[in-house]
């Protein structure tokens, strides 16, 4: 074993895009993957006794979405570590993310050095005008019809068009939620299609809805982590 081989008395990770599999059952494609090709990512770890740390989730990290037969599927992307490292961290979990922007899925690494417990505490909602609201089409005219609703006094005013925007809040918050998971979906869908010839620009019409959806979901969580108050 030469010099620069000899396994680090120091704990290490490694996480991200090693462009490679390390088994023929990591790669799907028309052709298989060279073996030469793995047997040198294999002798790269093995002498510095890292290895693989598993993961939770879609099989395949990377796929090349052309049309069948020439669609690719690999996982390129992983985390492996020494048992120096995973001694202290036993805990570990690797998640497989879908990523709806990339040919990379996400890896969601979450290290622990001890068992995970539940957090059950509760937290009290106070009444925020939220960022997200002037994108929607629908805030005006709740607005504008409670408003008008009330012509008493200015205090019991503001008070309807709280309470209006509470309850339509609490419909068009999970509407938006399930707005965002049903494109996700529809686009993992479409990545496990191999043979629509007009996949790729199916997914990216739903890319672009997307977007949208996670634009209004992004300001909203700004706002409240006080990073952007609406003025």
């Amino acid at each position: 074993m030469s010099e620069k081989s000899k396994p680090s008395p120091m704990q290490w990770l490694m996480c991200g895009d090693f462009n490679e599999v390390l088994y023929q059952n990591e790669f799907q494609g028309s052709q298989p993957r060279a073996y030469w090709q793995m047997n040198l990512f294999r002798d790269t770890l093995n002498p510095l006794n890292m290895f693989d740390l598993g993961y939770e989730g879609h099989q395949f990290t990377w796929s090349r979405l052309n049309v069948s037969p020439y669609t690719q599927h690999a996982r390129l992307d992983r985390a492996v570590s020494n048992s120096l490292w995973y001694d202290l961290f036993l805990w570990s979990r690797v998640y497989h993310c879908p990523s709806y922007f990339s040919d990379h899925s996400i890896i969601h690494l979450q290290i622990r050095n001890h068992r995970p417990t539940m957090d059950n505490r509760n937290r009290r909602c106070l009444f925020r005008f939220e960022a997200h609201w002037i994108r929607s089409k629908d805030c005006k005219q709740i607005i504008k019809n409670h408003w008008e609703h009330n012509p008493i006094t200015f205090p019991s005013k503001i008070q309807d068009c709280v309470v209006g925007l509470m309850n339509w809040s609490r419909s068009s918050n999970k509407d938006l939620n399930k707005q965002m998971e049903d494109l996700k979906k529809r686009i993992s869908a479409l990545r496990m299609v191999l043979s629509l010839l007009l996949l790729k620009e199916n997914i990216l019409k739903l890319q672009n809805d997307l977007e949208t959806v996670l634009d209004r979901i992004d300001i909203k969580w700004k706002q409240r982590a006080k990073l952007h108050w609406y003025k």
